[in-house]
This record gives structure tokens, sequence and C-alpha cells, in this order.
């Protein structure tokens, strides 16, 4: 690294849309080479990262013979009902890049989530206890599934790009949790707003740190939050010590500015925020975390109502689970507020 980088932050989620199931947002935090990024501080900054990691890093599913490490979209790298093979290896690479590689899935919510997950535990579909003393969480190590010719490549490739990833956590937010948001709230545009833009703020303060003196400016990449345009209200709620100043605001990009301790910040909304790297890790993330949740609710249900086929939870499918699980739900004293999302 040179005596001066950028530090790099992406936000995305995945379960904003279903009324069944988490809201996860994920955030990972990089250092790049000053030289490496573009020095007008626009999002191209961001731009060139994933296809300069090619063709070590490819936003594809791997096949039986892994040849690149997944890394992109994560709507190109998982469909609904397919395996999260895919995502899982993604994900836990670059776990393994900062000295938290977990074992089994639990572990991995452990290391990444913040602040604490036992909110997880006061709803029976998420406890973990049956899951891991039966093994079906477990994960393989890192160094068994890839190839060393590849981890050799792909550790090249990363320099190579001046790029060092420092950090990557994520908020899960249970049904019960956010629907008492939404009261709060008023509607899960703000939610999501909200609980991107303290995980961010969480991100800055951990990852900016003891490292201050080492970073020269920092960009803040967030995918769009619903159909909203300004967020310079958010934004001054959640670090009311900055003044943002719009830069622009457009259906495809908002971008503010303030400053961060003596560094300049930049913070960009974007349409499809995802096609850059730091967001599409992040995008990976959340979907990992939120798909691994959703085969817990679903064993859980079925485990009540055999035959039960399995649902991810989005409008539509989600109102044929609930009229299923509604009596069963009745019969344990489940009231409807803890599993099914008002918005």
């Amino acid at each position: 690294m040179s005596a001066k980088s950028r530090l790099i932050l992406g936000i995305d989620e995945a379960g904003y849309g279903p009324n069944i199931g988490p809201l996860v947002v994920g955030c990972t935090a990089w250092m790049v080479d000053k030289e490496s990024v573009n020095a007008s501080g626009s999002e191209s900054a961001d731009d060139s990262l994933l296809d300069r990691l090619a063709p070590a890093f490819m936003a594809k599913p791997v096949g039986p013979k892994i040849k690149h490490i997944p890394l992109g979209d994560s709507k190109a790298l998982y469909k609904s009902g397919t395996s999260l093979d895919s995502l899982s290896l993604g994900v836990r690479y670059w776990m393994k890049q900062i000295q938290a590689e977990p074992k089994d899935f639990q572990s991995a919510i452990e290391l990444i989530a913040l602040p604490s997950v036992d909110s997880l535990s006061r709803l029976p579909w998420y406890q973990s206890q049956h899951f891991i003393h039966a093994g079906s969480e477990q994960l393989m190590s890192i160094e068994k599934l890839i190839p060393a010719s590849l981890v050799q490549a792909a550790g090249e490739r990363s320099r190579q790009a001046g790029l060092q990833l420092v950090g990557l956590k994520a908020v899960v937010i249970d049904e019960k949790h956010f629907n008492q948001e939404i009261m709060r709230l008023g509607n899960k545009a703000n939610l999501l707003s909200y609980v991107s833009m303290r995980l961010a703020r969480d991100c800055l303060e951990l990852y900016t740190g003891q490292q201050i003196r080492e970073i020269d400016s920092i960009q803040v990449f967030c995918d769009k939050h619903g159909g909203r345009n300004r967020y310079q209200s958010i934004l001054m709620d959640t670090m009311p010590e900055l003044w943002f100043k719009p830069v622009h605001e457009s259906l495809a990009r908002s971008h503010y500015r303030a400053r961060w301790h003596d560094c300049d910040l930049d913070w960009s909304f974007l349409a499809k925020g995802d096609r850059l790297l730091a967001p599409a890790l992040a995008s990976m993330t959340a979907k990992w975390l939120r798909e691994g949740l959703m085969t817990r609710l679903n064993d859980f249900w079925k485990k009540h109502v055999p035959g039960l086929k399995p649902t991810a939870g989005y409008p539509v499918d989600a109102q044929r689970f609930r009229s299923t699980i509604q009596p069963v739900a009745t019969r344990l004293d489940l009231p409807i507020s803890d599993w099914w999302r008002s918005r």
C-alpha cells in the first residue's frame, strides 16, 4: 500500500421486498492505493476494479471444477432454489483475507453481524442449535475448495489492483424488529435508509480508527433505496456533526460531500450500485446470510407442516405460505407480527 490510500465502503441489501424472512444489509470496506482510483471522485473510481480483478474473479457461478472466485452482482451468482455454493465461496474467500474464516454458518453470522445477533434467538426459526448439531451448516475449508494456483492468481490480481479488503459487516433485521421499526419510522424505505446509514457510520468509525493517517479520502457507495432521490436529511440525522452538501441528485445518482476528520468524504447512492466492487460484495454477503436464514425458517415450518413447499418470502408465494402456516402459528402462540412483515 502507498503512504496515502482511499477507503471505499460499499453497502447493499437483501430481503427488502419480501413479506417473510429477514432484511439483511451488508457493508464492505476496502483500502485502495491512491493511484489506483480516479482522482475526480466520481463513481468511476470503483468502476474498473471488478474488471481489473478478472479472470481470477468473475460474476458467474462456479462449476464442479473451480476456475475463478465468484465476485459481482449477487443476482448473477444466485437464483432462487439453486445452490448457495457460489455465494458462499465468494464471501468466505474474502472473509479469510481478513482472518475471519467461519467453520459453520452460525459462526459466519457471529463474525459478520453487527451489532449483536442475540435478537435472532428470540424467534424459534432462526435458532441455530438443531442445525449445528445436525451438521447441516458445516462449511468446508476454503483451502480444500479453491486450487492453490487460483488462490495465488487471486492474490496477485488484488495486489496489482492495489486493493485490500479491510472489513466486512452486516446487520440482520428479523421480522419482529422490522415491524417495530416500521411503526417508528413510517415506511420501509426509511427503515432501509436509516439501517444502511448507521451501518456505514459504524464501519467508518471501525475502519478509519487507527488507520486514519493512512487515508487520503473516503468514498461510500450505496444502492438506491426504493424510489428515493434525496438523502441529505437522512445523512444529517445519522451523522449530525457533519454537513453533507448535495453535489448531484437524480434518478441515476445522488451524490453528497462532507468531511470525515481530515478526509474528504464522498457519498453516492446509485441505481444498480451493485455493479461496483464494494457494493457487489456487500450484496453477496447480505444475500448469503439471508438465504441461509431462510433455510432455517423453511425447515422450522416444514417440521410443523409436513410436505410444506419452501418459500423465498416474496409477495404472492408468501401469501400461499402464510395461509398454510397460520393455523400452526396460532396453535404455537406465535403472533403474526413475529413472522409476517407489515410492509
